[in-house]
């Protein structure tokens, strides 16, 4: 279920740009981009949903979700997610 917390591929284009990919997995990459916003640099983790049942389309919204509420010196800070309904 996609709610207002989060954002469309538009915003997504609209706040980062994409520089360089870092890595690559079986669910998808890691690209570094820079923020259009504050000018700094992040990683973008992009997550493939399409083929995955819609529970593990919401597991992967709900990762995102514990990950944006996790507060930890040894984990990478959360900023933000974006989905893509196709």
């Amino acid at each position: 279920m996609i709610d207002k917390r989060t954002h469309s591929l538009e915003d997504y284009a609209s706040k980062y740009l994409e520089l360089e990919v870092k890595g690559t997995g079986v669910s998808g990459c890691a690209t570094l981009v820079k923020s259009r916003v504050d000018g700094l640099e992040y990683i973008s983790k992009r997550v493939v949903l399409r083929g995955l049942s819609a529970k593990e389309q919401e597991q992967a919204i709900q990762e995102a979700r514990i990950l944006q509420n996790m507060h930890h010196p040894n984990v990478v800070k959360y900023y933000d997610h974006f989905v893509d309904p196709g």
